[in-house]
């Protein structure tokens, strides 16, 4: 393998561990099961994880446990903040206490209170830094108000299958860029067109896998996915996961490009309050369909209107 091809193995190698770890985040995670996930050996892998995520594998693990619980905080209520630090995974109270206090400088009955509007995240979110897949993701403090003109066409609540993907994933700051969305789903579907697969019925994803309003620009992670039926193996950047299936909020939009934080802020602060439902901990995603409107003659490519779903795990409160 030349280097370049080396890198992208690397790269894929530690994105199995990445959703391994957000999979079974209330587990204990050892150096040996990790290890074994990314096919290293023990004795180097720790090394290989902080050179390719500029994180030791201990601090990544203990921001991602911090950054979910601070999440299960505002969207669950009912879950006391004892249940929430053993459901992400910490192995005593003070544990979660101390790391939760030196990540976000306050204490997490403060986060509750606070709605999650500490002067970091409400500095994030004046700084136009709450963004979704290709728009704004206000699921935790503030966001957009919505536009009384961007209203969904139809709302349904489902139960849905797990749906096998193939992704190439992305990590750092996204909001707004249209390029780098076409980028990659370009070279994904050039991967699957090589491969035969894709077809009539394949679809297209994007998942946020970190909440925007809480994690650094730098570290927020989403992949751009493409269905498959038949076993897919996974070769250098392009990897394979399932989007975990489940009851979720389905809502259709038809939008242009600049409008998909207006429809996640709909979503958010106009459909979920009176719904009787609150966000499962799944993480939301989109679903780009094929259909596409043409505006007016001489508008933008920006300006283009599109079909696509915004999916919200939900369970009833």
């Amino acid at each position: 393998m030349n280097n370049q091809a080396l890198m992208k193995e690397y790269r894929a190698r530690i994105n199995r561990v990445e959703d391994y770890i957000q999979e079974n985040i209330e587990s204990e995670l050892s150096l040996d099961e990790l290890a074994e996930v990314a096919a290293f050996s023990k004795y180097h892998f720790g090394r290989i994880f902080a050179m390719m995520t500029g994180e030791t594998l201990f601090q990544y693990i203990q921001r991602m446990r911090v950054e979910k619980s601070a999440s299960l905080l505002l969207t669950n209520p009912a879950l006391s903040i004892t249940e929430t630090a053993f459901s992400c995974g910490f192995s005593s109270l003070q544990a979660f206490s101390r790391a939760f206090g030196r990540r976000f400088g306050v204490s997490a009955s403060q986060w509750r209170e606070l709605g999650g509007q500490t002067p970091e995240i409400v500095g994030r979110i004046k700084a136009g830094r709450v963004k979704g897949a290709a728009g704004e993701f206000p699921n935790s403090g503030g966001g957009l108000q919505p536009d009384p003109e961007i209203v969904p066409g139809s709302i349904e609540v489902v139960e849905t299958r797990d749906i096998e993907v193939i992704y190439i994933r992305y990590v750092g700051p996204f909001q707004g860029d249209t390029e780098l969305f076409a980028g990659l789903f370009g070279k994904l579907n050039r991967w699957a067109a090589a491969r035969s697969l894709i077809g009539p019925n394949t679809r297209s994803f994007c998942i946020v896998h970190d909440n925007p309003a809480i994690t650094d620009d730098r570290r927020i992670r989403l992949s751009c996915c493409l269905s498959v039926k038949e076993e897919v193996r996974p070769d250098g950047e392009i990897g394979r996961m399932k989007i975990r299936g489940g009851r979720y909020a389905r809502f259709s939009f038809t939008i242009d490009d600049r409008q998909y934080g207006q429809a996640w802020s709909w979503l958010y602060t106009q459909w979920l309050p009176s719904s009787g439902y609150q966000p499962d901990e799944k993480p939301a995603f989109e679903e780009y369909l094929t259909d596409q409107q043409e505006m007016e003659d001489g508008t933008s490519a920006g300006e283009l209107k599109h079909k696509v779903l915004l999916w919200l795990p939900v369970r009833p409160l």
